[in-house]
């Protein structure tokens, strides 16, 4: 690996990856990855409550993970094996937020 980064990082460059000042061209996200305690229950939420399309997972996997596509290009990854409790109340726990039309009908469904 030490090999192919200095290899690598001048056709980087010529590829337009980089752009002022050295920094990295970030276009988007690939996925989020979540670990969560119950795969099937976690895959059956954003599957049959959010609506989330289910894609393909390797082989190898499939056992440990779930994945679905939110938007083109963006998936979540869900891991099997969280093991800590999560709490409602920390603002600093880790998140992520989907954009959606309206939210008063999602705030219905929930209470």
């Amino acid at each position: 690996m030490k090999k192919t980064i200095p290899f690598l990082l001048p056709i980087l460059f010529l590829c337009g990856v980089f752009h002022a000042a050295g920094q990295i061209a970030v276009t988007g996200y690939n996925h989020v990855a979540l670990s969560v305690k119950d795969i099937d229950a976690s895959a059956r939420f954003y599957r049959e409550i959010l609506g989330l399309e289910p894609i393909a997972v390797p082989e190898n996997l499939k056992a440990i993970r779930s994945w679905f596509r939110i938007a083109p290009g963006q998936e979540l990854h869900l891991l099997a094996g969280r093991s800590f409790p999560v709490t409602n109340n920390d603002p600093n726990a880790a998140h992520f937020s989907l954009t959606i039309p309206d939210a008063d009908p999602v705030e219905a469904f929930f209470n």
